[in-house]
């Protein structure tokens, strides 16, 4: 995939979460704690992250499985790997978006494989 082609996905899942995360964000006040009752916050469901996932599937990357507010960072859950560097292009925009909502719960986007390995942290 060409620079314009990876540059024209990043700018689309920007838009996505321009578009609908950023008003879901200031929607939610305050997220439900996780089912384990661990210290950190779900974000989205997974419902909530329909038009992010669209700009993803544009691109044939994995969609976002899960995402949660974790010491600062939002975690974004994802069955991509590390050498995926079409992935990490798209999701660099999708963090640039919601870096963009100035929320104060966090500061940087660490995307996780399925495993919860770290592959990248963004913003």
């Amino acid at each position: 995939m060409g620079g314009v082609a990876r540059a024209a996905l990043a700018a689309d899942a920007v838009a996505a979460v321009r578009d609908y995360g950023l008003p879901e964000l200031r929607r939610r006040a305050g997220a439900d704690r996780s089912p384990t009752g661990g210290a950190h916050l779900w974000y989205l469901s997974p419902a909530e992250l329909e038009d992010v996932n669209a700009a993803l599937l544009t691109a044939s990357v994995a969609r976002v499985q899960r995402t949660e507010l974790v010491d600062g960072a939002l975690v974004l859950t994802g069955a991509w790997t590390r050498g995926d560097g079409v992935a990490r292009t798209v999701l660099a925009g999708a963090a640039r978006g919601f870096l963009s909502a100035g929320d104060d719960r966090f500061r940087t986007v660490r995307c996780l494989d399925t495993l919860g390995r770290e592959l990248w942290v963004l913003g």
